[in-house]
């Protein structure tokens, strides 16, 4: 199963977004962010990320929601960085 590239669902300005957001960017995870009006977060957070507070995130077909993704999102990444890896390494 191919891995989708996860979206960050933020609002401007918030504080809390702006931390996963530079989480990520710092450990070299591509994101697509997706901004969401004022009270966005409360009518469709639930269906899209499983929530309503930002910052939410859906990563292949997950839904995490809150600062928790700061440790969640890392560790997802380097377990897949790592599964990646030992199926490129030649002789194996």
């Amino acid at each position: 199963m191919a891995t989708r590239e996860p979206k960050l669902y933020a609002l401007p300005g918030s504080h809390p977004c702006a931390a996963v957001e530079a989480a990520l960017q710092l450990k070299s995870i591509a994101y697509k962010r997706v901004d969401l009006l004022p009270t966005g977060e409360i009518l469709l957070g639930p269906l899209l990320f499983g929530g309503t507070t930002v910052p939410g995130m859906r990563i292949d077909g997950e839904r995490l929601v809150g600062v928790i993704l700061l440790p969640l999102v890392a560790a997802a990444f380097l377990l897949a960085s790592t599964v990646r890896g030992r199926r490129r390494a030649p002789g194996r």
